[in-house]
């Protein structure tokens, strides 16, 4: 397998996740909404966020696993797909910031590295592990969920 598929699939995933929170976000924000809703409906909207994401690059990245011959350059080509992955959300927040200032550098590394370890980790358990059935999915799945939650959190306390 070469090192583009996976950079597209990336792309496909990062993409993929815009559009589904696009929805959420048009499905449950109204404009009567009181402060409370707001909040409840924000804190609901980074879980989702996350869960889509990681799902997304989970998904992705087993379909990568799936197709490989050498079944151990999983991890370089699942950090190919996080970079990418990453590449695409800084650069749908600098289109909304419309300047490179407004994005800094805290935050550029923190969501490349996010997504280069989130989706490493995905690939080195594919590497490691020896039965990936259910409950090894929803084992990854919850422990990538927790780190990308746990990033979320760090930006909200470290800049509201």
């Amino acid at each position: 397998m070469n090192y583009l598929k996976p950079f597209f699939y990336g792309i496909l995933a990062a993409f993929s996740a815009l559009v589904l929170e696009t929805i959420f976000g048009i499905l449950t924000f109204n404009d009567r909404d009181t402060d409370e809703r707001i909040f409840a409906i924000s804190i609901l909207m980074i879980f989702l966020a996350a869960v889509t994401e990681e799902t997304l690059k989970y998904i992705f990245i087993r379909k990568t696993y799936l197709e490989m011959e050498d079944q151990a350059k999983i991890i370089s080509l699942s950090l190919i797909l996080g970079l990418s992955f990453s590449s695409v959300e800084l650069f749908s927040n600098l289109l909304k910031n419309n300047s490179l200032n407004n994005l800094t550098n805290i935050y550029f590394w923190g969501v490349l590295l996010l997504h280069l370890v989130t989706s490493g980790f995905i690939g080195l358990a594919f590497l490691k592990s020896e039965k990936k059935g259910i409950t090894f999915s929803v084992t990854i799945l919850v422990s990538v969920i927790i780190i990308h939650l746990s990033y979320n959190a760090a930006v909200l306390y470290l800049f509201k």
